[in-house]
């Protein structure tokens, strides 16, 4: 519990974390990578053979830290009988002091003075995994007003509908969850808890359905209800789950491709740029010339030939250009989302590269650079 008195669970702790010192990692491996830091053990995290974790799946590891799946009392105990905050309290005490003053203030211990801050988080990640490890509870919160709806809408209002495609979840409904007004389309949903009992303010918990079946449910709700409920949010994870996997591996794959070539690339093959990179210049303020100064050589050395090999992959292959590139913004803009510097955004997006490809790093980089001179990442300086 923080000191507002909020409860916080394992997967908001690993997503507020993420943010700081997860950039470039998948999800799963990032929390495989946090409780790695909290181990006390001479074999390591990663070499113990009792631990629980290492023999995951990776949706079961994406469950944590989305919140849909928890951790359960067993292994908690694991993690707690083992702890050791040592190596967590120096990860985030490297940290700059904006970023630790801007981490206080999401994990709710404002008043916490910053040279302590490191120590408060691993107070509050123990507090997190011993209150598992005793089986607590968290008390009952009912979700009956406007204003926690509204709340929820603007935290997960996109997320519960993107999951069910934006159609209401119950078989004998799908109602669209929006309204036609002229020529756009109108959000017209509501959000419900599917089990009272947990804790109203956690997506797991929650779906977005139609206004006329959330007074249904709401004014009457049975168990047969809420396991109804609960079987149709984990069909949709399930869903969801397979989905992202299947785009992410695609998208590795295309990634891995890309670099191999810019890798393995000869000089006589690249024919530079004979113009200055006009979307480039665009991207960055003044101040911020020593980020657009590291890309812009790159650019003009590998801009066509990266042009030439997606136009082969189009030619040849069963590849989708624009799905491509969206995947691409998509990653740019979960980070640009963390309100992190842009120097910051290109090293995560950099790493994400290389750690899709497995072998270049400057490669990735050049990769990178070309998807800002393409706008892919980043926007105009003016828009933002």
């Amino acid at each position: 519990m923080n000191e507002k008195g909020e409860q916080l669970e394992f997967s908001d702790f690993s997503r507020i974390l993420y943010s700081y010192i997860g950039l470039g990692d998948e999800h799963p491996k990032f929390v495989l990578e946090l409780l790695s830091l909290v181990y006390l053990g001479d074999d390591g995290f990663f070499c113990n053979q009792n631990n629980p974790f290492l023999k995951m799946n990776t949706s079961t590891l994406n469950g944590y830290f989305r919140g849909s799946k928890k951790i359960s009392e067993k292994n908690a105990v694991f993690i707690k009988s083992n702890f050791d905050s040592t190596e967590f309290i120096d990860k985030i005490d490297s940290l700059s002091v904006d970023l630790k003053t801007n981490l206080a203030n999401e994990l709710g211990v404002e008043d916490t003075d910053i040279k302590a801050l490191p120590e408060k988080c691993a107070d509050v990640f123990l507090q997190i995994i011993s209150d598992i490890a005793s089986g607590k509870k968290q008390e009952k919160v009912l979700l009956n007003t406007n204003s926690g709806q509204k709340d929820l809408e603007q935290k997960y209002g996109l997320s519960l509908l993107q999951e069910c495609n934006s159609l209401c979840p119950l078989p004998e409904c799908s109602k669209p969850l929006y309204v036609k007004k002229e020529e756009d389309k109108q959000p017209y949903f509501q959000i419900i808890q599917i089990n009272p009992q947990k804790p109203y303010d956690r997506i797991y918990n929650l779906l977005a359905v139609c206004p006329e079946c959330a007074a249904k449910l709401n004014m009457q709700k049975t168990e047969h209800d809420i396991l109804r409920l609960c079987e149709i949010k984990r069909r949709m994870q399930k869903n969801e789950e397979v989905s992202e996997f299947a785009a992410e591996e695609k998208i590795e794959q295309d990634i891995t491709a890309l670099i191999e070539k810019i890798t393995n690339a000869d000089g006589s093959e690249l024919s530079e740029l004979n113009y200055s990179p006009v979307e480039l210049k665009k991207k960055f303020l003044p101040l911020e010339h020593f980020l657009e100064d590291e890309i812009k050589p790159r650019v003009v050395k590998y801009f066509n030939f990266i042009n030439g090999l997606l136009k082969q992959k189009v030619e040849k292959e069963n590849f989708n250009e624009a799905k491509f590139r969206k995947s691409v913004k998509h990653i740019y803009e979960n980070l640009e989302a963390e309100k992190i510097e842009k120097t910051q955004i290109f090293e995560a997006i950099s790493g994400r590269f290389h750690n899709m490809s497995k072998t270049s790093y400057i490669a990735s980089q050049i990769l990178a650079s070309y998807f800002v001179q393409s706008c892919e990442i980043f926007r105009e300086a003016a828009q933002q």
